[in-house]
């Protein structure tokens, strides 16, 4: 384990911090022994949140809507606290920072996603040239519009989801 690691006590993607195509994770979890207390995964499903969007209800105005689809993130080594330690030759073999679109076709689907990284400077309009929101901030507002699930494991169970329609 890495020193000062946080191993998935912040919304993240797995792996999506690499340049497409090397993006597309699915992950998959197996639980042998299950905590008496606690040891449950968030899961934040930002493609539901962007099909929504703008809809009555929907947890984005028209114009943050507009402004996603002409976002990017960039997402840096220095702004993931699990490579903290980490040596610099790992480091250096992800060819980080990546920049990436907040919104991303599917290479299954070809459905849009959100992708929202940690970016501590926020989410960067190319078409206004600056920050207009913190990723924090859309996270929390898709929390309270309720795209979060928890799940509580059960000895022996398995988990698969896909990385680049969910934040965990």
């Amino acid at each position: 384990m890495l020193p000062g690691a946080k191993f998935g006590e912040y919304w993240h993607h797995d792996g999506n911090f690499f340049a497409a195509p090397r993006n597309a994770v699915l992950n998959t979890l197996h639980a042998r022994v299950v905590p008496a207390e606690g040891g449950a995964t968030y899961f934040l499903d930002t493609t539901a949140a962007l099909r929504a969007g703008a809809a009555p209800g929907g947890p984005l105005s028209r114009a943050e809507l507009e402004a996603l689809h002409r976002t990017t993130l960039t997402v840096s080594p220095e702004w993931i606290s699990d490579f903290a330690g980490a040596p610099e030759a790992d480091i250096a073999a992800m060819g980080m920072p990546h920049v990436h679109p907040a919104v991303q076709p599917h290479p299954i689907t070809r459905e849009p996603c959100l992708y929202l990284p940690l970016n501590p400077d926020g989410l960067w309009d190319t078409r206004e040239r600056r920050h207009w929101a913190k990723s924090q901030d859309v996270w929390a507002r898709l929390v309270d519009a309720g795209y979060m699930y928890e799940h509580a494991y059960e000895p022996g169970e398995g988990l698969l989801w896909d990385n680049l329609q969910i934040l965990h």
